[in-house]
């Protein structure tokens, strides 16, 4: 979904997101907002990318053009790319492919050397490469890996992750909680790697109000919506993590 939305779309930047309200403006439900990554950013408009899997995101896919839609933002930290980073390596699991494009778009259109890994189970969930075709003209590389094989590699996303990751200067990922302990499980490529993760969490309130999506860091309890949601995969102690519904 693409939203004309100047005064956010001139300041959001790859990782945040933003609160999106599901429903009309004479009803209550569902009551609280949807948080919903930033997909795209393009000059005054913003994309977000999503699954309709409930009662808030089918009501937004029932939207047409020129119907309003209350969002609010732009909220949480960003992606950060260290000074003297050449070669970035970014990873898709599933729906987490959402806030990786805004990145692979940044990264692309600046210089920087940047390979996407984008991990699904099958042809019929692969993301269109078409969608990527601006990035790719300017260096993007696409690396594809499905589960059974149809389309790319066959495979899991974290056996191509540990191919590309010598490579890489700094790796950032976005996908569902088990590919993320697979990965800080993992210390041959996290050790001395630089890895930022963008964790999902349903969240009450969206600012830091609530308290609704804490979890545990070496750092003590942090709060994603204010805090993240953007995170160094080995500062989150991860059996504190409770995999979200997200995007409902």
């Amino acid at each position: 979904m693409w939203l004309d939305c100047p005064q956010i779309a001139s300041t959001i930047l790859p990782g945040q997101f933003v609160m999106v309200l599901c429903r009309g403006r004479n009803s209550d439900v569902p009551l609280l907002r949807r948080p919903l990554s930033i997909h795209r950013i393009d000059g005054d408009r913003l994309a977000l990318l999503y699954t309709v899997v409930g009662q808030g995101t089918r009501w937004l896919s029932d939207r047409k053009t020129g119907d309003q839609v209350d969002i609010l933002g732009p909220l949480g930290n960003n992606f950060t790319i260290d000074v003297g980073s050449k070669r970035l390596l970014l990873v898709a699991g599933g729906i987490g492919i959402a806030p990786i494009v805004a990145l692979a778009d940044y990264t692309a259109t600046r210089g920087y050397i940047t390979t996407l890994l984008i991990g699904c189970r099958s042809a019929e969930h692969m993301y269109p490469e078409g969608q990527l075709d601006r990035a790719v003209s300017m260096g993007l590389n696409i690396v594809v890996v499905t589960e059974d094989g149809s389309i790319g590699r066959k495979g899991i996303v974290t056996e191509a992750l540990s191919e590309l990751s010598p490579a890489a200067d700094q790796i950032y990922a976005c996908g569902p909680l088990p590919m993320y302990q697979a990965i800080a499980g993992n210390t041959s490529i996290i050790s001395n790697k630089p890895t930022q993760v963008c964790l999902e969490q349903m969240m009450g309130c969206g600012w830091g109000a609530c308290y609704g999506c804490i979890i545990e860091t070496s750092d003590g309890l942090k709060k994603v919506c204010q805090d993240g949601p953007i995170f160094a995969i080995k500062g989150v102690v991860w059996n504190s993590v409770v995999d979200p519904v997200v995007r409902r």
